[in-house]
């Protein structure tokens, strides 16, 4: 039962994983997105087709397309130094007593 606790446990910490990635790359597509609308000659093509965006100052969207790239790229390299190696379990007889990570970080010379 515990092993299969801690499987579902693993599942779960790999979708949530999986999730702040995601969401990362989000951030960077939109940020770049938003940081070239904010480059004057194509800010000035798209308010031909796009009036809304007129209100916003070109120096405006490329501070914000500058900060959800940075906020993007901090969600990403957060979420990838929190990646284990994985797990499996230490027999005594029938019961599981622990468990041991596999593989791991190798040493550099």
């Amino acid at each position: 039962m515990d092993y299969l606790k801690h499987k579902l446990y693993n599942i779960q910490f790999t979708n949530l994983f999986m999730l702040r990635r995601s969401l990362g790359y989000i951030l960077v597509i939109v940020g770049l997105i938003v940081l070239a609308l904010g480059i004057k000659p194509i800010h000035d093509n798209i308010i031909n087709n796009v009036p809304f965006l007129s209100v916003f100052d070109p120096i405006v969207l490329l501070g914000s397309g500058i900060l959800l790239l940075v906020i993007g790229v901090i969600i990403m390299r957060g979420s990838s130094s929190g990646r284990q190696s994985p797990e499996v379990p230490i027999y005594e007889g029938d019961q599981i007593v622990g468990y041991r990570r596999m593989g791991g970080k190798k040493k550099r010379m």
